[in-house]
């Protein structure tokens, strides 16, 4: 049986997702050997778990080269290397929790609006476990005690990243005669933050109800007059001498 250059394994529920054909594009060698490496970095590359500090997305900035064409040139900054701020020995569960609020009142024929449909914060919970010993798992509750603060975090999972997170909850088990040694199941509930910048207006009134709160008018340059003199006498005052 001549060899094949990817493994026969059906696509279906169960089986683990490894590569089922070559890429197009490279020479049949080269494909080969591209497909080979790529199936070995999937079964001993591990996936990418865990909670880290919250950093913006990647931006594009624009640098104009002097003398060229005229084009710009985008840099785009990306993420950099993080470190996790919670270190379990696994993660077992994970789940996501997204709920809309609706309007219960009774609308008119094409009167559901946005208003009437509320996008809440959507909510992460990730189930950990570790063990070790007694210094690593006092280790790992120092770890989650430290993320009581309002730093946003970020939930990074091998499909998605949930960005901007804050912790709502810690519940911890230790449940089982053998089990109860170690840390055997810790909950992690984040909710996600919506960061907003302030905006600010600025309104006139007209005639307000209290004259000091209209606002200042421009009437001109004022020029200044010199005071005119009081025609009345200026009052004189004696020091008078007494005993009291």
């Amino acid at each position: 049986m001549p060899l094949i250059p990817y493994p026969n394994v059906p696509n279906v529920p169960g089986v683990p997702n490894v590569l089922r054909k070559l890429p197009a594009g490279p020479p049949p060698v080269l494909g080969a050997v591209a497909g080979v490496a790529q199936l070995i970095r999937a079964f001993t590359s591990e996936p990418v778990w865990g909670v880290f500090k919250h950093i913006e997305p990647p931006v594009a900035v624009p640098n104009v080269q002097p003398g060229g064409d005229g084009l710009e040139e985008v840099i785009v900054t990306g993420r950099v290397k993080l470190k996790p701020v919670v270190t379990p020995d696994s993660i077992r569960d994970f789940g996501f929790t997204n709920e809309w609020s609706l309007s219960t009142a009774p609308t008119q024929n094409d009167a559901f609006a946005d208003y009437n449909r509320v996008d809440n914060p959507f909510e992460t919970t990730l189930r950990m476990t570790k063990g070790g010993t007694e210094r690593d798992r006092q280790n790992f509750l120092k770890q989650i005690e430290s993320l009581d603060n309002t730093n946003l975090y970020d939930i990074i999972t091998p499909e998605r990243t949930y960005q901007s997170m804050n912790l709502m909850r810690v519940d911890m088990q230790r449940q089982g005669e053998k089990g109860a040694f170690w840390l055997s199941q810790v909950d992690l509930t984040f909710r996600e933050i919506r960061v907003v910048k302030a905006q600010y207006s600025r309104t006139s009134i007209a005639q307000p109800i209290n004259p000091s709160a209209a606002n200042p008018q421009n009437n001109g340059t004022q020029q200044s007059q010199i005071p005119i003199e009081s025609p009345f006498p200026k009052p004189s005052f004696s020091k008078v001498a007494g005993t009291f």
